[in-house]
């Protein structure tokens, strides 16, 4: 079999993620498996045969690919000297570059953040891989003999804020939301002023979602913000419209350092409200335009490094870690 039938057997081209691949895959073999069939009739055999030897030759040719790619060792990014740990660059495999776990690391550093190069998704999977590294290495450190599903319920809790701390270490809030969006307009200040979708929604018909449903066209919403990356919601009542949500995630990292240090300003109005209704079920949303205004002196800042914050976590799990292993060892005894 050649690669060309092997694309046509699998009906995909050329610059398709790998993920689509898989996809197309499992569906071709949900259709045409005997056992999905429930016939196993050579003419049936056959077509799954072939579908399964057209998705190995294209693992099998794009990981020769892959191998022969030389690897970067220089991003084009900053660097945080000042970064708690490095991270691994990664980029996603197209066709072209395919690989079994889908992803190719490119280098490792304290690189911050380049949005022309780097997908905010990549950019998620570096740094949660960066903050399990980190939680990690304490692990191995206690000699505590544990199952994967074990470690992961302890670990949870310190890998979520270990994350936050780490993710503000490699992004400057302005100069990748320069990047990613255009504002609307820049006053005699030199402020700007960007626009983005947000919204607010309810499952059920509780009382939040009552709220929401009232809310009319234009209708200024307030804010206020809590943890890491929870901005809570409420009408000029002061009645709860649940949490606020950006249509982007990356903006979560982006605008809520700004808002903290009352470097940027937000006006929230509601665009329109739709309700779903069926049976045992019901769902509320209110669209939302936010309008973000920048200050000159936002262009600037750059999220504070809290590494001691950083060590003070890992710090706290591998107190976790001892006690843990003190409970163990009396379990045995």
């Amino acid at each position: 079999m050649h690669l060309r039938r092997a694309m046509e057997i699998l009906d995909i081209e050329y610059g398709v993620e790998f993920s689509e691949i898989k996809k197309k895959y499992r569906r071709l073999m949900t259709i045409h498996h005997p056992d999905a069939i429930g016939s196993d009739l050579p003419e049936y055999r056959k077509v799954a045969q072939e579908i399964i030897e057209a998705y190995g030759m294209i693992q099998t040719e794009y990981e020769k690919i892959r191998k022969s790619k030389p690897r970067k060792t220089v991003w084009n990014a900053k660097i945080n000297e000042q970064a708690f740990s490095e991270r691994t660059i990664y980029l996603p495999y197209t066709l072209e570059h395919d690989v079994k776990d889908l992803y190719q690391e490119i280098c490792r550093g304290r690189y911050m953040w380049n949005p022309d190069e780097e997908d905010f998704t990549m950019l998620l999977r570096s740094v949660r891989l960066a903050s399990l590294e980190l939680l990690k290495q304490s692990e191995e450190k206690s000699n505590l003999y544990l199952s994967e599903q074990e470690w992961e319920k302890i670990r949870f809790p310190y890998q979520i804020k270990l994350f936050y701390k780490m993710m503000h270490q490699y992004i400057h809030p302005y100069e990748c939301l320069s990047k990613l969006w255009n504002p609307v307009s820049v006053d005699v200040q030199k402020r700007e002023t960007y626009e983005f979708r947000a919204f607010l929604g309810e499952k059920g018909r509780t009382k939040t979602a009552q709220t929401i449903a009232r809310l009319k066209k234009n209708e200024q919403i307030q804010l206020s913000f809590s943890g890491e990356n929870r901005i809570a919601a409420w009408n000029t009542r002061k009645e709860s419209l649940g949490l606020f949500s950006l249509e982007e995630d990356a903006l979560y990292f982006l605008l809520i350092p700004l808002f903290k240090e009352q470097l940027a300003q937000i006006k929230v109005v509601v665009q329109r409200v739709s309700a779903k209704r069926g049976r045992g079920f019901a769902q509320t949303k209110a669209d939302l335009i936010a309008s973000v205004r920048i200050t000159e002196e936002a262009k600037n800042y750059i999220s504070p490094v809290k590494n001691n914050e950083i060590a003070k976590l890992l710090c706290q799990y591998e107190k976790i870690m001892q006690r843990e292993g003190t409970k163990h060892k009396n379990e045995w005894n």
